[in-house]
């Protein structure tokens, strides 16, 4: 809002207030949201399938793609969403340039934030613990790469190569590049067991290693978290090769967008008891191919938030023997000039033209570099030192002195103050981009010589020889810069650092956070808008005014908008502040610059955020239950002071959605004396509004005001997973009810069988008692009749043999019977035994089938 003092028929001057409202939708409780945290191994070589797998993540049910910026990056297969997939393939094509690119996942939570992931043109290899346990040191190969991870607090990876003697080898270990947590430190030793080398990660640099191998032999390599500290996502990129790549260029950007031929330097002829001038350190020649960072551009690692304030250019680095490598070049605006030495006294400056670009180096400690410029009356000039914003590791420091001389000629020196480091922090401890670089405007208070002396403020280290600076002195010329990242829901665990992809819901929204960085006093109003909308998506255009630095521009999907996913473009266009629709054709419209957040802030260090590849937008299936909406939408608003202003919104209500929603309005400072009642939207309202009350000594300016609205609601996670579990579970009930009744009858087939058999074995038992019995009776039988027979043989009466006889046969008809009933006893015991057996078979058939019924039932 841009506030001016209330008109009245008193003759004062006229009142505008300008009001910009953004309007956000329905922020509810924390809904699930894709993150992806981590994936293993984030990289893969140029022309090959690479197999990875999702090592940490939130919300990631039901994953149905993995999505890449480059389309030569491809999965293989189809995934089955219902499965929870975490383990994929992909197809790197064989043209695909080395870099880094984006990889997220989509799953049914929406697309996720983007992780790095790598591309090479050498060999890969994924290195688990269980291998380094095998063997360690574990024997590697030059010209490859390894990816790992420091698993656990206190692990310490060693690896051993077998290197020839005196030969130059570069050794990379990268671990922010790939969005680890890792604070990375490699150490190298030599074959008498003499460490040659230590470096750390420092300042967001991964450490960089080109050394020289005195002798032939083994060499150990040690790789471990500076803190010792250990998880899954704590993984590096390892490689160490024979190509001798530039530790620095020379000059180290490039002339806007044009070709260029710039120098290698190499550190590594740099050692601490030398001071070789920059002749001595040129490896070679190199052709840079710029090109501008599109959303299928690899991009060459890290680059800090910071760097993102100003233009910078991709460019192709052709290497000796192993591809090219890529590189983030700033840009230059004006001529480029080099520092020349001796140029360490205001007795021997280099002097230089207006607008320039110097570039220097401090070879030694305690180096300066002294410049002078003329400049006159009223003249202004920008004087800009570039270090850390050129990704470097410098803290300049910079003394101004103006130099006059009177009509005699005699000199006079003036020191000029210039406050120390660009205190301009665009989103604090999200989007760091404080910096010790220095932007100072000067006036020239007369016409004179002007000397600048940079120098180094703190101790000189040898990793510092070839870090450059860059200083630019030019006359003012305003511009902006524009950068844009996720922001999510802030609610429950979200904060406004937490990684997340671009997710809306069916009647929701999503934000996006825009920040611009002003250039030399640009004091413009900046108007947001979005191009390539999906269908179904509505993004009005947002206005920055004058006076702020960053918007919030506002994705909102219809309820029937189609799912899916899409990129969009934002667009940065500075218009007239009272004519937002107006562009001021002097300035440049200009391409929102992607940004990603990698991790959270902690209680010591803000949060990771680096460049990115592009904003990517998923709409999910899930429809809100409720959605508020502006009755009018403009861009801006014209108030006055004591005025009071209404806001209307119309509520829609979804699926029985009855109950109260509380509308807040937020983003203007309490201080500026403007007051805001919204409060609570009742049960079964469709209608509500704001109301703005604009005291009577308001502050006068703009002011951006934002509108949420917020609700409880009954929210199932995965109303299709219920209804299938639920089916599912209606399945086992029915399984449950047949095994149920299989069991009781297995249970009554297995009680007959069990008294089937009980009677068979009673009856064998009484055949076999009344057969001992039989058999005993012949056996008596037998031994009478044969007694009986003996007798009959001594006896001579003839009377006596007739009735002995008669006895005899008597004996013989009763054995023969008594034979009959044994044999027909027999036959019956017989088939007893045949039947128990049968009995025995079918009860053991009738027990496993009730075991069995009673084990799925169970289940």
């Amino acid at each position: 809002m841009k506030v001016y003092p209330t008109s009245s028929f008193l003759g004062k001057s006229l009142v505008c207030l300008l009001v910009v409202l953004t309007h956000s939708v329905s922020v509810w409780a924390q809904l699930p949201v894709a993150q992806l945290r981590s994936i293993f191994p984030p990289g893969g070589q140029a022309g090959h399938e690479v197999k990875f797998s999702i090592v940490e993540g939130t919300d990631l049910d039901e994953i149905s793609n993995v999505i890449f910026n480059h389309p030569g990056i491809q999965l293989q297969g189809k995934l089955d969403p219902l499965t929870s997939p975490m383990a994929f393939t992909v197809k790197i094509a064989a043209d695909v340039p080395p870099g880094y690119y984006s990889v997220r996942v989509q799953s049914r939570y929406g697309v996720s934030n983007p992780r790095m992931f790598r591309v090479d043109s050498l060999p890969v290899k994924a290195i688990v613990e269980a291998d380094l346990k095998k063997q360690s040191p574990l024997a590697s190969d030059v010209n490859s790469v390894i990816y790992s991870r420091c698993e656990a607090a206190n692990d310490i990876d060693e690896y051993s190569f077998n290197l020839a003697a005196n030969k130059t080898y570069n050794l990379q270990l990268d671990s922010l590049s790939i969005d680890s947590l890792m604070s990375s430190v490699v150490e190298i030793y030599q074959p008498n067991g003499r460490r040659l080398v230590y470096r750390r990660q420092v300042e967001r640099e991964d450490p960089r290693v080109l050394f020289t191998s005195s002798e032939a032999g083994t060499y150990r390599v040690k790789v471990y978290d500076f803190l010792y500290k250990g998880a899954a996502s704590y993984g590096y990129r390892l490689s160490l090769t024979d190509s001798i790549n530039p530790s620095s260029l020379n000059p180290p950007m490039l002339l806007e967008a044009k070709q260029q031929t710039v120098k290698g330097l190499n550190q590594h002829a740099v050692t601490a008891n030398s001071n070789p001038g920059l002749a001595d350190l040129i490896v070679a020649d190199y052709n840079l191919q710029p090109s501008q960072p599109m959303a299928t551009t690899a991009i060459s690692g890290y680059v800090s938030p910071r760097r993102t304030l100003y233009q910078l250019l991709q460019a192709r680095l052709p290497t000796v023997n192993h591809g090219n490598e890529l590189r983030t070049i700033s840009v230059a605006k004006h001529p480029i000039i080099a520092e020349v030495e001796p140029n360490n006294t205001g007795e021997k400056p280099q002097k230089v033209s207006v607008p320039s670009e110097i570039y220097g180096r401090f070879l030694k400690p305690g180096d300066v570099d002294v410049y002078t410029f003329q400049a006159k009356k009223g003249e202004k000039l920008w004087l800009q030192v570039f270090s850390e914003r050129d990704g470097q590791s410098l803290d300049p420091y910079l003394k101004l002195e103006q130099i006059t001389k009177d009509a005699k000629g005699v000199e006079t020196v003036k020191a000029i103050a210039i406050p120390d480091d660009v205190a301009t922090n665009l989103y604090p401890n999200v989007f760091d981009t404080l910096t010790d670089d220095i932007d100072y405007l000067l006036t020239a208070a007369a016409d004179a010589t002007f000397r600048v002396t940079v120098s180094h403020r703190y101790h000189f280290a040898a990793t510092n020889r070839l870090d450059h600076y860059r200083l630019r002195i030019s006359a003012p010329q305003p511009t902006f810069r524009a950068v844009a990242m996720v922001l999510p829901n802030i609610t429950g665990a979200l904060t406004a650092d937490t990684p997340s992809g671009c997710i809306v819901r069916k009647g929701g929204t999503a934000t996006l956070k825009v920040l611009v960085n002003r250039i030399h006093g640009f004091a413009e109003s900046v108007r947001i808008q979005a191009t390539n909308i999906p269908a179904g998506m509505t993004i009005h255009p947002v206005l920055i005014p004058a006076n702020a630095s960053s918007c919030e521009i506002i994705l909102r999907a219809s309820a029937d908008a189609p799912a899916g996913v899409a990129n969009i473009d934002l667009i940065a266009t500075a218009v007239d502040t009272n004519n937002p629709e107006k562009a001021l054709k002097q300035y440049q419209v200009a391409q929102v610059v992607p940004a990603a957040i990698s991790w959270k802030a902690q209680p010591t260090s803000p949060a990771i955020s680096r460049l990115g590849h592009g904003l990517v937008v998923s709409i999910i299936g899930e429809q809100l239950a409720a959605e508020v909406l502006p009755a009018e939408h403009a861009m801006v608003r014209h108030v006055s002071q004591s005025e009071q202003v209404w806001q209307s919104l119309n509520i829609t209500r979804r699926n029985g959605f009855a109950d109260k929603v509380i509308i807040k309005a937020v983003g203007i400072d309490p201080k500026k004396k403007i007051d805001s009642v919204a409060g609570e939207v009742p049960k079964d309202k469709q209608l509500s509004r704001v109301r703005f009350t604009f005291k009577p000594d308001a502050a006068v300016g703009w002011h951006v005001c934002q509108l949420k609205s917020e609700s409880q609601i009954n929210y199932v996670r995965n109303p299709e997973l219920l209804a299938r579990t639920e089916q599912a579970y209606k399945k086992i009930e029915a399984d449950q009810t047949a095994k149920t009744a299989a069991l009781a009858n297995a249970k009554k087939v297995q009680a007959d069988k069990t008294k089937q058999q009980t009677d068979a074995n009673n009856a064998l038992a009484a055949e076999n008692k009344k057969l001992a019995e039989v058999s005993k009776l012949v056996d008596a039988n037998n031994k009478m009749l044969a007694a009986l027979k003996a007798e009959l043989l001594k006896v001579e009466n003839e009377e006596q043999k007739v009735a002995k006889q008669k006895l005899i046969d008597a004996k013989m008809l009763e054995i023969t019977n008594s034979t009959k009933e044994q044999t027909a006893i027999q036959a019956k015991v017989k088939a007893s035994t045949l039947l128990i057996a049968t009995l025995t078979t079918e009860l053991k058939t009738a027990t496993d089938a009730a075991t069995k019924s009673n084990t799925e039932l169970e289940a």
